[in-house]
């Protein structure tokens, strides 16, 4: 399954990579474009991961696509969560502060991949340990906290010393949206951790409540907050939004110790 799940990851990435090589090098900017090949980038994962193990009970299989189709949701949820500020960014304010925000958001969105690629990798540890009452769920929870808060401190001293010499002065402006924006995402990265465990401890509907308030929060933040804010104003709205994830998610995760015996 980790063998699977690391094809998967890397094949998505790298086509990802290599069309924006390519359409870097081709001098291709139409958004219609760039949107269309990150949409069949997400494919891709889909089609080299194999099919399922045909050896497993057919109970195991039928759960597992019935977890999935109800996970579906909240993954539409968490894509429209993360992608609407820089929708809603040119509409609102318009693409100089889409340009100058992208450009830390896309660099601190770093600080959440590695814990996505951890929980993702160790949801299904976490599941078998649910089941023997044995999951510690203040463990993993504490490491990611600490990780994500240490990442989000070296990530902003970074970026706000090396912004203006390596992106030029035009981006001048983009300093003060680093420590928010790094702060959204270390927020973010918590609230993965939080809904790995939920999904863990088989609570599939609590998760889409997670996804679904955060993204109604967020974009209810970044339209009140954008038009008169702009960038800043978006960094806000995803602070709002992302924090709300991280809480709930938290709270469900924790909560599911109550019920089930395990360890907290």
């Amino acid at each position: 399954m980790s063998r699977s799940f690391l094809i998967a990851t890397v094949s998505g990435q790298g086509a990802l990579a290599f069309l924006s090589v390519i359409f870097l090098a081709a001098g291709i900017g139409a958004p219609t474009v760039w949107l269309i090949a990150y949409g069949l980038c997400l494919l891709v994962p889909f089609l080299v991961a194999g099919r399922p193990d045909r050896d497993a009970a057919p109970n195991s299989l039928g759960e597992t696509r019935r977890v999935g189709l109800r996970l579906s949701l909240s993954m539409v949820a968490g894509m429209v969560m993360l992608r609407s500020d820089r929708l809603l960014l040119p509409a609102l304010a318009g693409y100089g502060q889409l340009g100058i925000y992208g450009t830390i958001a896309t660099i601190t969105e770093m600080i959440s991949l590695p814990v996505q690629a951890y929980v993702d990798s160790h949801v299904p540890a976490w599941r078998r340990a649910h089941d023997a009452g044995k999951l510690n769920r203040w463990r993993p929870l504490a490491a990611v906290v600490a990780f994500s808060l240490s990442t989000a401190a070296a990530v902003t001293l970074v970026v706000r010393a090396l912004v203006v010499p390596a992106l030029g002065e035009q981006y001048r402006s983009a300093i003060p949206l680093v420590l928010p924006l790094a702060i959204a995402a270390a927020l973010y990265a918590v609230s993965r951790a939080g809904v790995g465990l939920a999904v863990a401890s088989g609570k599939t509907r609590a998760v889409v409540a997670v996804d679904m308030t955060a993204m109604t929060t967020s974009v209810a933040g970044y339209l009140i907050l954008i038009p008169d804010h702009g960038a800043a104003g978006a960094a806000i709205g995803s602070i709002v939004g992302y924090g709300i994830a991280a809480l709930i998610a938290t709270a469900v995760a924790l909560a599911a110790s109550r019920t089930d015996g395990g360890g907290s």
